[in-house]
C-alpha cells in the first residue's frame, strides 16, 4: 500500500505562495476582511509561518507588492527602435497589470493611503520609483539612438502618461484599451517630447 503525503512548501516556494495568497485574499475579500488566517489557508501553510516573517498585516501586504513589482521589473522586454514603440509597450503592460489581480489589490490599498503610512511609502518608493526609472530609461534609449536631444525630465513629464492611464482605471474600473493608450502616446506625449527635445 502506497501512502500519499502532502509536501509542505518551504523557503522561496513558501514565500511565493504566501505572496500569491495575499493578492487572492485582497481580490476576494478586500482589505477590511483581510486576515493572516485566510492568507495561511490559501497558501497551504500555518499562521506561524507568516507570523515568523511579518508581524503586521501591512508589512505582509507591502512585502507582496514589493515582490510583484520586482517580478514585473525583471520581466524581459524586446529591443525597440523608437521611443513611441517603447512607450506603447510600457503603457500597454501597465494597463494589463491594472486589469489583473495586481490592479484590484492596488485599488484596495490606495483607498487606505491616508491611514497607513506603509502603503504610501510602498506606492512612492516601489511602484512610482520603478515606473519613473523605466520611463527615464526609454527616454535615454531614444537619446542614444539620436532620436531626440538630451534633456532633463521634469516630474510632470514622468507622471503624465501613467496618470492618464491610472485615472481611467480608477474612474472606469478597468484600464483603458489600446486605442486610448495610442492616443495618449501619439497625440499627447510624443508631440510634447518633440517640442521640447528638437532644437
Amino acid at each position: 500500500m502506497t501512502l500519499l503525503t502532502c509536501q509542505r512548501k518551504r523557503g522561496d516556494d513558501l514565500i511565493h505562495a504566501i505572496h500569491c495568497a495575499v493578492f487572492d485574499e485582497l481580490v476576494s475579500n478586500g482589505l477590511e476582511k483581510f486576515s493572516f488566517e485566510s492568507v495561511a489557508h490559501r497558501a497551504g501553510t500555518g499562521k506561524a509561518s507568516i507570523y515568523r516573517r511579518w508581524s503586521t498585516r501591512d508589512e505582509l501586504i507591502v512585502s507582496a507588492f514589493q515582490a510583484r513589482t520586482k517580478q514585473i521589473e525583471a520581466s524581459s522586454a524586446p529591443s525597440f527602435t523608437s521611443l513611441r514603440d517603447e512607450l506603447l509597450f510600457m503603457f500597454s503592460n501597465t494597463a494589463a497589470q491594472l486589469n489583473s489581480d495586481f490592479g484590484i489589490a492596488l485599488r484596495e490599498i490606495v483607498s487606505e493611503l491616508h491611514r497607513h503610512s506603509g502603503f504610501a511609502i510602498l506606492i512612492r518608493d516601489s511602484i512610482i520609483k520603478d515606473r519613473d526609472a523605466r520611463i527615464t530609461s526609454a527616454i535615454n534609449n531614444a537619446i542614444s539612438r539620436g532620436e531626440i536631444e538630451p534633456v532633463t525630465l521634469t516630474q510632470a513629464q514622468l507622471d503624465l502618461g501613467p496618470a492618464l492611464i491610472t485615472q481611467r482605471f480608477f474612474v472606469d474600473g478597468h484600464a483603458p484599451d489600446a486605442e486610448y493608450i495610442t492616443h495618449v502616446v501619439d497625440d499627447i506625449l510624443m508631440p510634447s517630447f518633440q517640442r521640447q527635445f528638437v532644437s
